[in-house]
C-alpha cells in the first residue's frame, strides 16, 4: 500500500513539477539577458558622467531618461514577481523584460551617437582642408592632421574614466591651438574650406586681398576649385 501511495503522490505532483520547471527555465533565460542589460546601463551612466564634462549634448539627456524608464520597469517587475512568481510566464511580463533589455541597449546607443556627433562637429570644418594645409605648412599641417586623426579615433571610444576625459580634452585643445596658429579662422581659412567643398569657392573670395596674397605666396592658382557664378 505504501508503494501505491508514493506512486499516487508522485503522479499528483507531476503537473506542479512541470510548471516549476517552466518557471525555472523562464527565470534563467531572463536572468541571462539581464546581466548584459545591467552592464549596458552601468556603462551608459558612466559615459554620461564623463562625456557631458567634455561635450554636453542633448543625446545624454535622452540616455538619462532611458535609464530612469528602465529602472522603473525593473522595479515594477521585481514587485510583481516577488508577489507572484508564477507571473513570469505571463505575456505582459515577457513584454516588460523585452522592453527593459531594449532600453538598456538604446541608452548606450544614444550616448554613442551623441558622442560621435559632437566630436565630428569639432573636426568637420578642418577635415577637408587638412591635406592642403599639410602641403602648405608641413610642420603645423602635420600637427593639424594628427589632431584630427586622434579625435576621429576617439569617436569610437566612449569615455569611461577621468583619464579618458583628460586625453580627449588634450586632443581638442591640440586641435584648437593648431587651427589658431594656422590662421584657419581667417578669410584665407574660410576660403580654403569653401574651395575644398563640392561647390567650390566663390571667385570674389579669391580676389580678397588677404586671400589673393596667400594664393600667390603658395603658388596655388591652379589648385582650388572656383565658382564663376553663385
Amino acid at each position: 500500500m505504501k508503494t501505491l501511495e508514493n506512486i499516487k503522490s508522485r503522479l499528483l505532483a507531476l503537473p506542479k513539477d512541470r510548471a516549476g520547471r517552466k518557471h525555472e527555465s523562464r527565470y534563467a533565460a531572463f536572468f541571462a539577458k539581464s546581466i548584459p542589460a545591467k552592464e549596458s546601463l552601468e556603462k551608459t551612466s558612466t559615459v554620461i558622467t564623463h562625456a557631458a564634462l567634455i561635450l554636453p549634448a542633448p543625446g545624454y539627456n535622452d540616455a538619462r531618461r532611458t535609464i530612469r524608464s528602465t529602472i522603473a520597469i525593473a522595479s515594477r517587475l521585481r514587485e510583481k514577481l516577488t508577489a507572484e512568481p508564477a507571473a513570469v510566464l505571463e505575456a505582459n511580463v515577457e513584454s516588460s523584460f523585452t522592453r527593459l533589455f531594449e532600453n538598456a541597449d538604446l541608452g548606450l546607443k544614444s550616448c554613442q551617437t551623441a558622442w560621435e556627433m559632437e566630436l565630428q562637429a569639432k573636426i568637420k570644418d578642418w577635415e577637408a582642408v587638412a591635406e592642403v594645409v599639410a602641403q602648405l605648412v608641413r610642420v603645423e599641417g602635420a600637427r593639424l592632421k594628427g589632431a584630427i586623426g586622434s579625435i576621429r579615433a576617439a569617436k569610437d571610444k566612449l569615455p569611461l574614466t577621468k583619464k579618458d576625459v583628460s586625453k580627449v580634452q588634450a586632443e581638442l585643445e591640440e586641435l584648437r591651438d593648431s587651427v589658431s596658429k594656422l590662421g584657419l579662422q581667417t578669410a584665407f581659412g574660410k576660403f580654403l574650406r569653401a574651395a575644398a567643398s563640392p561647390l567650390g569657392a566663390d571667385l570674389s573670395a579669391a580676389h580678397e586681398h588677404e586671400v589673393s596674397q596667400m594664393i600667390a605666396k603658395h603658388k596655388l592658382e591652379k589648385v582650388f576649385r572656383i565658382r564663376l557664378s553663385p
